[in-house]
């Protein structure tokens, strides 16, 4: 189980590395720090939400994705974060257990859209 097996959200477009670079980093960044001790990103998918971007949407989406064809339970979902909007983490497996998150920046960017992105985490 990994997050290329998350289908990408309609109203998304992947992101390269080069796609706003700083952005992304300053992302990625935020969401790391305010998991420190918790979770590790040990993978990631990111991705601009077209504007305007609705959390309830595209976590909606990935929830049913999650928990229904993957098994997945909610582990850990928090909002407002320092440079993040909102992030959720699903546990999937019993024995041998699998993370997967969804997260989204709290900064439009130039454009207007918003970026987001799918993790593989580990538990630390």
């Amino acid at each position: 189980m990994s997050i290329n097996e998350i289908p990408p959200f309609s109203a998304a477009q992947p992101v390269s590395a080069q796609d706003h670079a700083e952005q992304q980093a300053a992302f990625v960044d935020a969401l790391s720090r305010q998991w420190q001790g918790k979770y590790r990103i040990t993978g990631q998918r990111l991705f601009v939400y077209t504007a305007p971007a609705k959390w309830v949407v595209l976590d909606k989406f990935v929830d049913n994705h999650v928990q229904d064809k993957l098994g997945g339970k909610r582990e850990y979902d928090e909002q407002n974060l320092p440079g993040v909007s909102a992030a959720v983490v699903w546990k999937i497996g019993t024995f041998r257990t699998h993370r997967v998150a969804v997260a989204m920046a709290d900064t439009a960017l130039p454009n207007g859209g918003t970026l987001f992105g799918y993790f593989d985490v580990e538990k630390d």
